[in-house]
């Protein structure tokens, strides 16, 4: 469960990272793509050197490293918001929203967003971890 306060947006965003990884090992998925829109959170997963986050966002971000070798294979992608309408709807969604939410198949307002963005996916280089 995700917890309902935070003390940033940075930290939401580590603490996004975190459900997502662990939402993907409960699903047993084994092979997996992490896409962000933060650039630091994308930074400080992938990098070996640690970029600057906050100490609260570290501490979330550090959880993620513990279990990627969970993960057979496992990559995070920085990928700016205006090219990631799926997850601008579902972050709207949960702002909006006065009611939790656990799902293994994505809500069914969200299949048109999905099915827009994989028609204008554009080749990025993935950082593989």
């Amino acid at each position: 469960m995700i917890p309902t306060t935070s003390s940033s947006a940075e930290e939401t965003e580590g603490i996004a990272a975190l459900e997502a990884v662990k939402w993907a090992i409960s699903l047993q998925i084994s092979h997996v793509l992490f896409e962000g829109d933060a650039k630091n959170i994308i930074n400080y997963i992938t990098s070996s050197s640690s970029s600057t986050v906050g100490w609260r966002t570290k501490a979330h971000l550090e959880d993620v490293r513990t279990l990627l070798p969970l993960f057979i294979s496992v990559m995070f992608m920085y990928v700016k918001r205006a090219n990631n309408s799926v997850a601008d709807v579902l972050a709207t969604q949960a702002r909006t929203s006065t009611s939790e939410v656990s799902s293994s198949v994505p809500p069914s307002f969200i299949y048109d967003v999905l099915t827009k963005d994989s028609v204008s996916i554009r080749a990025m280089s993935p950082v593989s971890i």
